[in-house]
């Protein structure tokens, strides 16, 4: 049994990127993620991933979602 450990702290948690268009994809995503409590998941349209990534974060996993190869 896969048990949320509660004690993770966040300077500790994994940064992710997660650019998508479809939003079915970023709400499975980003939920199962979350719920690893190992990682802190930012959520961006694809169009977005061309700009880089924000500011206040450089995440350590990118995931980039193409769909049809449209942006």
């Amino acid at each position: 049994m896969n048990a949320i450990d509660t004690r993770v702290l966040l300077t500790n948690r994994k940064q992710v990127a997660l650019f998508s268009s479809d939003a079915q994809f970023k709400r499975d995503v980003s939920t199962r993620l979350d719920a690893l409590a190992i990682y802190d998941v930012r959520v961006s349209e694809t169009a977005d991933f061309l700009k880089g990534p924000p500011a206040d974060t450089r995440p350590g996993i990118v995931i980039l979602d193409l769909g049809h190869g449209e942006v």
